[in-house]
């Protein structure tokens, strides 16, 4: 028995977006301006929360961005066969992982770090897990 494509108290797939991929894009850009001193956009400016903790400051916005991306390709490849959502679930990680190491290569604005690298990898999977339904990836009856 596969899942239906909609029953009452679904999460629909505008809802799917806007809480899976714009909320969490939306904190994390605020993150700049909670716990950064220096944002492009902004220029340097005094943070409310300057002395946020490191992981914080330094990791957020990138987990933020990733837990986005994962949100967008499970909310819409939610019905999609195993091995498709499979394949898209493998190009977004891809994609974060990419931007990650572009960085390293200086092809793309930023700083390299490792434990950037592994807080996308990890967020990406929470936002596959969370828009895609756990059940999904644990459940027997998941379309194949």
């Amino acid at each position: 028995m596969g899942h239906p494509a909609y029953h009452p108290g679904a999460v629909t797939l505008p809802r799917r977006l806007l809480l899976f991929v714009a909320l969490p894009l939306a904190v994390g850009v605020a993150s700049y301006g909670l716990w950064r001193e220096n944002v492009p956009w902004l220029g340097v400016h005094r943070p409310p929360w300057p002395h946020a903790p490191a992981m914080l400051r330094d990791h957020f916005a990138d987990a933020a961005w990733a837990f986005a991306v994962g949100g967008l390709v499970a909310s819409l490849w939610r019905e999609g066969p195993r091995a498709m959502r499979l394949g898209w679930y493998a190009a977004g990680l891809a994609v974060c992982v990419a931007v990650e190491l572009l960085q390293y290569a200086h092809v793309f604005p930023g700083a390299f770090d490792a434990l950037d690298l592994a807080v996308q990898v990890m967020a990406f999977v929470v936002g596959v897990m969370a828009a895609g339904g756990v059940e999904r990836w644990t459940s027997a009856h998941a379309v194949a």
